[in-house]
């Protein structure tokens, strides 16, 4: 009965497997790691097991076979897995299980210890600890071991299990580190789709990832004739920049990633940070050219449940300006004072993120202007197209000067981060008793930090181009239009010159500024009713409330601009 439950069960397990075995990923099991048999080894055994698994799943590289508590005991009593001694218990479960390899680990041991140091003049107490761990690669298919892998690595912390954590942490990071490299990814390039970049036919599905490098082989497989950057990834694709070789040779070839262990030499990093100028230590020797745009990104851990994964966090980004054989010089356009040298730095292809989007909404009021009321007395002689008119001007004199000039503004715009320059389509309305008038303008402004994304001194021009109407009282104009006006009309263009200070706080930008605008509405016209068609007249100054209406002048502007995307 026993023999039957357990054929059962490796059946089911063989079943539900299959589908690894179409993957061109290595299927490969995770044997939990061994170590001495007291409980804090077993234990700390675990901790290197769970963390080395997360690095393997998050890298993709390999598909790791997932098992049942219960069918795997089953699998171990049957089958011994804990001694592979016989290949062919090997080759039987590498069958049953639907794997290629199986990776049998051993931590062998951790050794920690108590040290001082002196940090000025008190003494301090840390711990030391160094894990030491090994992996072996067997290949069930064959019941032979391919490939043994070492790790020993150190860490400090005040708390002794701390450092012990930590010393397991780098040991996963290392013993990973080497499986994924054993097991490259190959890919094939696609085509050509630039004058330096090729599409490949993988993504981060097949274990390929951003900024990661491919050696391009010949037809043969054997002769390496170019090298590429991954750039961008998606599921199932990718694009890469050409580093080495003719971009024009390379339709249809293999991308294999170097199993050697240098492929790091080709990272670049922050190597000089002054204000915003940055140094960063690879220039043309990886391609890197004037207008590209990086990240300054570091690898930070995320707990989930009881997994932990790796995510990245992004501390800065670089607009490269200056690029030489083996150096290049760059603005960082954010994150500035929170890098630090030695950062690594990635390439970024969302040119959106040097631009901040933005809506506004703001308010602006005339500092001593004073729009004249025209009060004409008496009698006067209004010409059309219908004839002549005799139009009484007295209702006229109840007008007054306009002191009071209210501007309401609202509108959208973009902050170019590199070029600290701030473009605006805006729409002013005016309020002012009688007159109501419209603006829309083009704002450009520059942007000098003061505060390097906090406090800025902005100068810029405004242009644009504005309409205004008055109301003219129904005994003057109603006769001589017909009965088709009410209003007047004018239009101006309009011209400004401002200069202020912005507070970023967060996605909200805080802003006050002193302009001078100019703007004047001299000719006029209403409609009129001509035969059966409209015309426009034009109105003498005579009839209007305000002949010259002259917005010109100074005007303090306060704003708040909400940033929608950053």
């Amino acid at each position: 009965m026993n023999r039957l439950r357990h054929f059962f069960l490796l059946s089911l397990l063989g079943f539900s497997f299959c589908a690894f075995s179409q993957s061109e990923r290595p299927n490969i099991i995770l044997q939990d790691i061994q170590s001495e048999d007291y409980p804090s080894a077993r234990d700390r055994a675990k901790v290197l097991h769970e963390a080395t698994l997360n690095l393997l799943v998050n890298a993709n590289k390999v598909a790791i076979v997932t098992r049942s508590g219960e069918m795997w005991k089953a699998i171990e009593t049957e089958l011994a897995m804990k001694d592979f001694v016989d290949p062919k218990s090997a080759i039987d479960l590498g069958k049953m299980s639907g794997a290629k390899y199986l990776l049998a680990g051993n931590l062998t041991r951790v050794h920690h210890e108590e040290k001082t140091r002196t940090s000025g003049s008190t003494p301090e107490r840390y711990f030391s600890a160094t894990a030491f761990a090994t992996l072996k690669i067997l290949n069930l298919e064959t019941g032979q071991f391919e490939k043994s892998f070492q790790a020993e690595t150190n860490a400090t912390a005040i708390d002794r299990d701390e450092a012990i954590r930590s010393s397991l942490k780098l040991a996963s990071q290392n013993l990973a580190g080497q499986v994924n490299k054993y097991f490259p990814v190959v890919a094939r390039i696609d085509k050509q789709v630039s004058a330096n970049q090729v599409s490949i036919t993988k993504g981060t599905a097949d274990g390929l990832h951003e900024q990661e490098f491919y050696d391009v082989l010949s037809d043969d497989g054997h002769t390496v004739i170019g090298q590429v950057k991954i750039t961008f990834a998606a599921e199932h694709g990718a694009t890469a920049r050409v580093l080495q070789g003719d971009v024009k040779n390379m339709t249809g070839k293999l991308a294999r990633e170097p199993q050697a262990g240098n492929a790091s030499l080709n990272i670049a990093r922050v190597e000089k940070i002054d204000g915003n100028h940055v140094v960063i230590d690879a220039g043309r020797d990886l391609n890197i050219q004037k207008g590209d745009a990086y990240k300054c990104v570091r690898t930070v851990d995320e707990k989930i449940g009881d997994h932990v994964n790796q995510k990245e966090e992004i501390l800065g980004r670089i607009y490269i300006t200056d690029v030489y054989p083996d150096y290049a010089e760059g603005k960082l356009y954010r994150g500035i004072g929170q890098l630090q040298t030695g950062v690594k730095i990635t390439e970024s292809n969302e040119d959106r993120d040097a631009r901040k989007r933005f809506v506004k909404v703001g308010y602006k009021s005339a500092l001593n202007t004073t729009i004249k009321a025209t009060k004409p007395t008496g009698t006067v002689t209004v010409r059309n197209e219908n004839g002549e008119y005799t139009v009484d001007t007295s209702p006229l004199a109840s007008f007054q000067d306009i002191e009071s000039i209210s501007i309401y503004t609202v509108g959208f715009g973009a902050k170019n981060l590199v070029k600290d320059l701030s473009t605006s389509l805006l729409f002013d309305i005016y309020r002012m008793d009688h007159l109501n008038n419209w603006i829309g303008r083009l704002e450009v402004l520059y942007e000098l930090p003061l505060v390097p994304e906090k406090l800025h001194v902005t100068m810029g021009p405004s242009l644009g181009y504005g309409g205004l109407k008055q109301e003219i009282p129904a005994s003057i104009i109603d006769d001589i239009s017909k009965g088709k006006a009410d209003k007047a009309n004018a239009s101006s263009i309009f011209f400004s010159g401002q200069a202020g200070l912005s507070w970023t706080v967060k996605r909200f930008v805080i802003s006050a500024a002193v302009s001078y605008d100019y703007m004047k509405f001299k000719k006029w016209k209403y409609d009129v009713a001509v035969e059966d068609d409209t015309k426009n007249a034009t109105a003498p100054a005579t009839i209007l409330p305000y002949s010259n209406v002259d917005l010109s002048g100074l005007y303090y502007n306060v704003g708040l601009s909400y940033l929608y995307h950053r």
